[in-house]
This record gives C-alpha cells, sequence and structure tokens, in this order.
C-alpha cells in the first residue's frame, strides 16, 4: 500500500450508507499472545476521507462469533508503522461498533470527522470465550 494513498470504499447494501474499506488480514499488523490466549493487535489501516466507514478484518481463529473483541482508534504519527504509536490531534476518530459476523472475522465501524484524509490504526483485543 502507498502510504499517501486515501482509503477508496464501496457502498454495500449491508452496510447502512457506510463506505466499506478492503479486507485487511491479522498477517498486516502487530500481534502479541497474551496469557489465556488473549491477543493484542495493532494494524495500520491507510489515510482515510471523513465519512463513516466499515473496517472488516480477518483473524481467523481463535475469534468465534461469541469472542469478545475490544477496540480502539487513533491517529497514526507515523503512517504505516504500528510501532510508532497514535497521537490525540484536533480529528475526531470515533469507534461506532464492533461486530464478529463469522468465524475468523471482526467488523469495526468508525467515524472520521476531519477536513482531510487522516492516516488511521486500530488496536483490538481479542479475548477468546471460555
Amino acid at each position: 500500500m502507498d502510504l499517501d494513498e486515501i482509503v477508496q470504499g464501496e457502498m454495500s447494501p449491508d452496510s447502512g450508507g457506510k463506505r466499506v474499506a478492503p479486507m485487511k488480514t491479522a498477517d498486516e499488523g502487530a500481534k502479541d499472545v497474551l496469557p489465556g490466549g488473549t491477543i493484542a493487535l495493532r494494524v495500520y489501516w491507510g489515510r482515510f476521507p471523513a465519512g463513516q466507514w466499515i473496517l472488516p478484518f480477518t483473524v481467523g481463529s481463535p475469534v468465534e462469533t461469541s469472542t469478545a473483541v475490544f477496540v480502539s482508534i487513533g491517529e497514526s504519527i507515523s503512517p504505516g508503522s504500528v510501532t510508532a504509536g497514535t497521537l490525540v490531534g484536533g480529528a475526531t476518530l470515533t469507534v461506532d461498533n464492533v461486530g464478529t459476523p463469522r468465524r475468523g472475522q471482526i467488523d469495526v465501524g468508525i467515524t472520521v470527522d476531519w477536513g482531510s484524509p487522516i492516516a488511521v490504526q486500530l488496536n483490538y483485543l481479542i479475548v477468546p470465550a471460555p
């Protein structure tokens, strides 16, 4: 991915008017496995223009429809780098909802409220069902 490229999304009839970003996989992020099988991931998604988006993410095992998933969003300090961290700037970035619609997939609804495309990364905490 060209780090200056702006993410282009497709409208989907099931998205409620939100644009759907291209699918990403767990191989595209920094991953740590914690005690008990909990997984922490940080993924750089790209530069997003203002609007509502759905970000589909294929993780594979251990994500089941009953898996608890927690997500935070931030503006990337260094676009493309998941180790540089995020900053709290002037843009409003929100996680609207998180779903596990099928085995191995996490969908995250986000809203970007900023006048120009902004570098976005998401942090995922995946807690397997007991």
